[in-house]
């Protein structure tokens, strides 16, 4: 219970970060530089899913199974941050066609959140909360001035700098208290590109990059459909205020993904129990949405409207139905079926897609977005349900 706990702060810290940088620059920016602000961070949050490419739960799948060879843990580890430079190098050849400052923190800002996973999912699997908490305070609180003050100096160029400093500093902290650098050495380098190795990543991490690669461009695309249709930044920012909310709701069933894949190792009967405590706990957010209504508008800024409102309730049902299907995310990884995990996702990535792009081309603002991803994310629950059924059965 201690590691859940620990985890859970961990993770609550690292998601708290984005969002005071994402309210201090609502407060301290214009509404067109706040919704400018807002199109970079979301850049960043769909370029670390591309760059991570599911690799901290691949990681933590590996050091939390039965390979006994510490060698063959750290090539996976190893063969996963080769990933992560390949990928950053090929992103940053767009900056041939586009350069600006923006593209290249927005880079490694993302590069630093990816590397980061990597090392996440290897603490996840040998239990080293306590240190993952710890370091995520002392970031938070070395983070607060310099936020402030590159947001107040140095306008949206100063968040993004900011926020490049703090996911720097966690990434050096939690290298340090996990020697997460101990793959770099001959014996795990030679067993990189092994046949064991290859397969390995064919079998656990493929599915599990494609099924980032469905779900990395889906709001961003979104953004970009919006703006084609004439949205404004200033309505990009609103939606940006309530996908912060949204981002740190989620968050709770994506921390406890890393720490139930080790459970259902343990025993895969522990699935009856996680889909009961997360459809408690999403009725629960539900309840919390509506009680503090109010207090999100005040604390933000925005006055109330029938657009903003119906933006608000959108977002609580899709985060009702993301949390009820996050709890089957774990449950594919631990029976050896990531390939079904990449199925839905590519399932609700389409579907996401087009019904926001049909809503935003007849006039809908980015309310679009949010009833999209409610829509679909229901139809992945019913459609998960009965997959699980199905496996069980052993049909």
């Amino acid at each position: 219970m201690g590691g859940l706990i620990y985890s859970i702060i961990y993770n609550l810290f690292s998601k708290i970060s984005i969002l005071l940088s994402s309210y201090l620059g609502l407060l301290m920016l214009n509404k067109h530089d706040y919704g400018l602000f807002s199109y970079y961070t979301m850049l960043i949050a769909n370029l670390s899913i591309f760059f991570i490419c599911g690799g901290g739960l691949s990681i933590n799948q590996a050091y939390s199974s039965n390979i006994k060879s510490n060698s063959e843990k750290e090539a996976i580890l190893a063969s996963h941050f080769l990933i992560l430079i390949i990928l950053s190098l090929l992103v940053s050849l767009f900056l041939v066609f586009d350069f600006k400052l923006y593209y290249v923190l927005a880079i490694f800002i993302s590069f630093f959140m990816g590397a980061s996973s990597l090392i996440e999912g290897k603490m996840y699997a040998t239990k080293n909360y306590k240190n993952m908490a710890v370091n995520a305070i002392v970031s938070f609180i070395i983070m607060l001035p310099l936020i402030y003050y590159f947001i107040k100096k140095y306008n949206i160029l100063g968040a993004l700098f900011a926020l490049l400093l703090y996911r720097f500093i966690l990434l050096s902290l939690n290298l340090y208290k996990s020697d997460g650098l101990v793959f770099i050495k001959k014996e795990s380098l030679a067993l990189m590109f092994s046949k064991k190795n290859i397969q390995y990543l064919k079998k656990n991490s493929l599915p599990i990059f494609l099924s980032a690669l469905c779900v990395a461009p889906v709001y961003f695309i979104c953004i970009n459909i919006g703006q084609y249709f004439g949205l404004s930044y200033e309505n990009l920012g609103e939606f940006s205020w309530f996908f912060q909310i949204y981002n740190l709701i989620v968050f709770f069933p994506g921390v406890l993904v890393g720490f139930l894949v080790s459970k259902l190792n343990e025993d895969r009967n522990n699935i009856n129990k996680i889909f009961k405590f997360y459809l408690l706990f999403s009725i629960l957010i539900f309840i919390l949405l509506i009680l503090f209504k109010n207090a999100v508008f005040f604390i933000s800024g925005l006055k109330e409207s029938y657009h903003l409102n119906l933006m608000y309730y959108s977002m609580m049902i899709a985060s009702f139905f993301y949390i009820i299907a996050s709890s089957f995310s774990g449950y594919w990884l631990s029976i050896g079926k990531p390939r079904y995990g990449f199925y839905i996702n590519l399932i609700w990535a389409c579907m996401t897609l087009i019904l926001s792009y049909l809503m935003l081309s007849n006039g809908f603002d980015y309310t679009a977005i949010f009833f999209g991803t409610a829509l679909s994310y229901f139809l992945v629950v019913v459609l998960q349900f009965f997959t699980f059924i199905k496996v069980s059965n052993g049909k």
